[in-house]
Protein backbone atom coordinates (compact mmCIF):
# COMPACT_ATOMS: atom_id res chain seq x y z
CA UNK A 1 0.00 0.00 0.00
CA UNK A 2 1.66 3.59 -0.90
CA UNK A 3 2.31 5.69 2.01
CA UNK A 4 0.79 9.37 2.29
CA UNK A 5 4.22 10.65 1.32
CA UNK A 6 5.02 8.28 -1.53
CA UNK A 7 1.12 9.68 -2.98
CA UNK A 8 2.35 13.05 -3.00
CA UNK A 9 5.79 12.17 -3.98
CA UNK A 10 4.20 10.69 -7.17
CA UNK A 11 1.98 14.00 -7.30
CA UNK A 12 4.86 16.09 -7.37
CA UNK A 13 7.51 13.93 -9.31
CA UNK A 14 6.09 15.76 -13.06
CA UNK A 15 8.49 18.74 -11.72
CA UNK A 16 5.44 20.95 -11.89
CA UNK A 17 3.26 22.84 -9.37
CA UNK A 18 0.20 21.07 -7.86
CA UNK A 19 -2.37 22.70 -5.35
CA UNK A 20 -3.01 21.48 -1.97
CA UNK A 21 -6.31 20.59 -3.12
CA UNK A 22 -5.21 17.82 -5.34
CA UNK A 23 -3.40 16.28 -2.33
CA UNK A 24 -6.68 16.59 -0.50
CA UNK A 25 -8.28 14.62 -3.73
CA UNK A 26 -6.14 11.89 -2.88
CA UNK A 27 -7.51 11.60 0.55
CA UNK A 28 -4.65 12.80 2.19
CA UNK A 29 -5.95 13.99 5.22
CA UNK A 30 -3.39 16.64 6.07
CA UNK A 31 -0.93 16.98 2.97
CA UNK A 32 1.01 20.28 4.95
CA UNK A 33 2.55 17.95 7.80
CA UNK A 34 3.31 15.13 5.21
CA UNK A 35 5.11 17.71 3.05
CA UNK A 36 7.00 18.92 5.84
CA UNK A 37 8.08 15.50 7.23
CA UNK A 38 9.08 15.08 3.35
CA UNK A 39 11.54 18.60 2.90
CA UNK A 40 12.97 17.20 7.29
CA UNK A 41 14.27 14.26 5.03
CA UNK A 42 16.28 16.03 2.78
CA UNK A 43 13.97 16.42 0.16
CA UNK A 44 13.97 19.98 -1.22
CA UNK A 45 10.40 21.54 -2.33
CA UNK A 46 9.39 24.92 -3.21
CA UNK A 47 5.53 26.38 -2.87
CA UNK A 48 4.18 29.59 -4.42
CA UNK A 49 0.66 30.98 -3.72
CA UNK A 50 -2.07 28.73 -6.37
CA UNK A 51 -2.29 30.60 -9.04
CA UNK A 52 -4.55 27.05 -10.76
CA UNK A 53 -7.68 28.02 -8.11
CA UNK A 54 -9.36 31.14 -7.76
CA UNK A 55 -9.35 31.54 -4.06
CA UNK A 56 -5.49 31.83 -3.71
CA UNK A 57 -5.04 30.94 -0.24
CA UNK A 58 -3.64 27.33 -0.84
CA UNK A 59 -0.01 27.09 -2.11
CA UNK A 60 1.17 24.86 -4.82
CA UNK A 61 4.19 22.65 -4.71
CA UNK A 62 6.57 21.41 -6.49
CA UNK A 63 10.07 19.25 -6.22
CA UNK A 64 12.81 21.17 -6.59
CA UNK A 65 15.37 18.15 -7.20
CA UNK A 66 14.21 14.91 -8.38
CA UNK A 67 13.89 11.70 -5.64
CA UNK A 68 15.12 8.65 -5.56
CA UNK A 69 12.65 5.54 -5.93
CA UNK A 70 12.62 5.41 -1.41
CA UNK A 71 12.04 7.82 0.74
CA UNK A 72 16.11 9.78 2.13
CA UNK A 73 16.55 8.51 5.38
CA UNK A 74 14.95 9.76 8.31
CA UNK A 75 18.18 11.40 10.42
CA UNK A 76 18.89 13.39 6.73
CA UNK A 77 19.58 17.08 6.94
CA UNK A 78 16.80 19.05 7.30
CA UNK A 79 16.01 21.77 4.00
CA UNK A 80 14.50 24.86 3.88
CA UNK A 81 11.43 25.63 2.01
CA UNK A 82 11.72 27.74 -1.29
CA UNK A 83 9.13 30.32 -1.81
CA UNK A 84 9.32 31.13 -5.54
CA UNK A 85 10.03 34.63 -6.54
CA UNK A 86 7.40 36.01 -9.16
CA UNK A 87 9.15 38.42 -11.45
Amino acid sequence: METQKEKILNILSDGNFHCTNEMYASYIADPRTRLCEIAKSGIELEWRWCQTHPHKKSKEWRLVQKVAPSLPDQNAQPREFKQMQLA
